[in-house]
């Protein structure tokens, strides 16, 4: 059961951090004319907070696939 708590503890964080991450201030530090491989500063800055907040939320939920007893979901009958 702690196990539980300490998972949706880390996926709040991870919620909290992309808020974070996603906010105005911090946008605007990203809102220049600047292209890193012909790519927009703000697009690749907020693409690479998407993919890392999802690998993020992916390392801490891993596991609940396969700890999950069975006949508690999957494919259909």
């Amino acid at each position: 059961m702690s196990n539980d708590h300490s998972k949706n503890g880390r996926l709040i964080a991870v919620f909290f951090l992309g808020v974070l991450l996603l906010t105005y201030p911090i946008l605007t530090l990203f809102d220049h004319s600047i292209l890193l491989f012909g790519i927009p500063l703000l697009f690749l800055y907020l693409f690479s907070v998407w993919v890392g907040l999802i690998g993020l939320i992916g390392l801490i939920t891993r596991g609940a696939l396969r700890n999950r007893p069975a006949g508690t979901g999957g494919k259909g009958r």
